[in-house]
């Protein structure tokens, strides 16, 4: 069902409208919502930094200096705590899980879909990945 709403599976087969504050979903959703699979996506021989800093280049519009890719990329780090661990590499599943979540934090997207963001969490660092989400909703990284 998540990937249906994400617009990140055919829906054939299925009843229903996915609807976006009582609007069709537009056709270009899937490029402006972000998604956090189960299976994080980082890769494991880069370090946390150079994990977002390459999701950022993929991902972030040409127009955007790199100063301001920058400041994202250092806000997105700060707000997940992730700043004094940025330059190691993603080996725990509490790493991994939150560089997976400033992977797509960074481009800013107004609508955020996470696949089971806490699985193979412990309570404290589940209680803090949800503390990070609701700091986001208060106060999104991006224009």
């Amino acid at each position: 069902l998540l990937d249906v709403l994400a617009a990140r599976k055919d829906p054939r087969g299925l009843l229903g409208d996915v609807l976006i504050n009582g609007k069709p979903r537009p056709a270009n959703f899937k490029c402006t919502s972000g998604y956090v699979p189960q299976n994080d996506m980082v890769m494991h021989t880069m370090t946390v930094r150079e994990n977002v800093e390459f999701s950022a280049a993929l991902r972030l519009p040409m127009s955007i200096t790199r100063d301001e890719k920058r400041r994202r990329i250092n806000e997105v780090l700060e707000l997940l705590h992730l700043d004094e661990e940025s330059n190691v590499k993603p080996r725990s599943k509490e790493l991994r899980k939150r560089t997976s979540i400033a992977m797509e934090l960074i481009t800013g997207h107004p609508v955020l879909f996470l696949e089971d963001p806490t699985t193979d969490l412990d309570l404290s660092t589940t209680t803090d990945v949800f503390s990070v989400l609701r700091r986001y909703l208060l106060n999104p990284i991006g224009p």
